[in-house]
C-alpha cells in the first residue's frame, strides 16, 4: 500500500491576458475523455467586477445569452442596460480538462 494522500487543494491561477483561468489540484482528480459544457453547470460559476463602476456581473457555462436573457440576468441583479453592465455580460467556456487540473477561459457577449 502507497502512501496517503494529501488533503484535497484547489489553486486559483490568475487571471490570464486571454481572459483564461487555470485551476490546479495536487493530486489526479477525475477528467472527462471529451469537453462537455453541461458537466460543468453546477460546479463552477464566476463574477467579474467592474473596475470603473464597481458592477458585478455574474458568469456560467452555456450559449451566448439572448437580448431577452441578458436583460433578465441584469434586472436580477437590480441592473438595466443602461447601466453599461450589458457590455460585462459572459460566458464561461472549459478549453482544458485533465487529472491535475482546469483550465476555463471567459468569452464576453459584447467584446
Amino acid at each position: 500500500m502507497g502512501e496517503p494522500l494529501p488533503e484535497p487543494r484547489i489553486d486559483i491561477e490568475p487571471i490570464g491576458a486571454d481572459g483564461s483561468v487555470g485551476l490546479k489540484f495536487n493530486q489526479d482528480m477525475v477528467a472527462p475523455d471529451t469537453l462537455d459544457p453541461t458537466l460543468y453547470r453546477k460546479i463552477f460559476a464566476m463574477d467579474i467586477s467592474s473596475g470603473l463602476d464597481g458592477t458585478n456581473i455574474k458568469g456560467g457555462f452555456g450559449k451566448q445569452k439572448t437580448g431577452e436573457e441578458r436583460r433578465r440576468m441584469l434586472a436580477e441583479q437590480g441592473l438595466d442596460e443602461s447601466d453599461g453592465a450589458a457590455a460585462l455580460s459572459f460566458r464561461l467556456e472549459v478549453t482544458e480538462h485533465t487529472a491535475r487540473g482546469i483550465k476555463i477561459k471567459t468569452v464576453f457577449d459584447n467584446p
